[in-house]
Formats: C-alpha cells, sequence, structure tokens
C-alpha cells in the first residue's frame, strides 16, 4: 500500500502543476482572445500547447510503468484495480464489481481521492 500511495502521489505532483498550468495559460490565452491581442494569444497558445506535450509524455510515461511492470507484477484484486483506475480504464468497473467485496475501501470510493479523478487526468488527451 505504501509504494502505491508514493507513486500516486509523485504522480498528482508531477501532473497537477501541469494542469493547473494548463488552465491558467487557457485563461489568459481566452481573456487576450477577447481583446484582440493576438501577439499575446499566440504567445499563451505556443506555451499551452508545451504544457500539454508535457503532460502527454508524463502520462505515456506512467502507462508504460503500469502496463509493464505494476499491472503484471500484482494478483491481487485491490492493488490491480488501483492500477487501473490511475489509467482510467473502465475495466476497472468491471474488476471492482467481480472481485472485490462491497464493503471494500476501493469499491466503496474511500480511496478513489488519493489518486485523484483519474478521467479529468485524461481530459485533454482522451
Amino acid at each position: 500500500v505504501e509504494e502505491r500511495n508514493l507513486f500516486s502521489v509523485g504522480y498528482k505532483n508531477v501532473v497537477g502543476s501541469r494542469r493547473v498550468s494548463w488552465r491558467i495559460l487557457s485563461s489568459i490565452e481566452q481573456k487576450e482572445e477577447s481583446k484582440g491581442n493576438e501577439l499575446n494569444v499566440k504567445g499563451m497558445r505556443d506555451y499551452r500547447h508545451k504544457v500539454e506535450r508535457e503532460m502527454s509524455n508524463t502520462y505515456n510515461a506512467i502507462r508504460i510503468i503500469l502496463d509493464e511492470h505494476l499491472i503484471p507484477s500484482t494478483n491481487i484484486a485491490g492493488p490491480t484495480m488501483f492500477y487501473y483506475k490511475m489509467k482510467g480504464y473502465h475495466t476497472a468497473a468491471t474488476t471492482v464489481e467481480r472481485e472485490l467485496q462491497p464493503t471494500h475501501s476501493i469499491r466503496s470510493g474511500d480511496d478513489y481521492d488519493i489518486i485523484g479523478r483519474s478521467s479529468d487526468n485524461y481530459l485533454f488527451f482522451a
């Protein structure tokens, strides 16, 4: 459990700061666009695209770690479910229903905030 928590906290720290940057840049870009300031819009758009590439690279690296190392190395439903949630897989729901008791913390959603709302993580990179 400790390793999973450290991995997810590290992931949230790396992605979280970039998501905040993306939101700020998008907001500034929209405001500058409404003012008609194309030079600032271009600068904000270019920088926002750079942040999007960084986020995409991070997501891809995390997916590789999950797919090639973490998911194959466990055959226990709890950790497997946790990793699938990090990936945002819909498979997670069927795994939960099939393998975890209704009172399990992951199934009841108590552990969900540890990893964040994974569907948000792929909002810009579906």
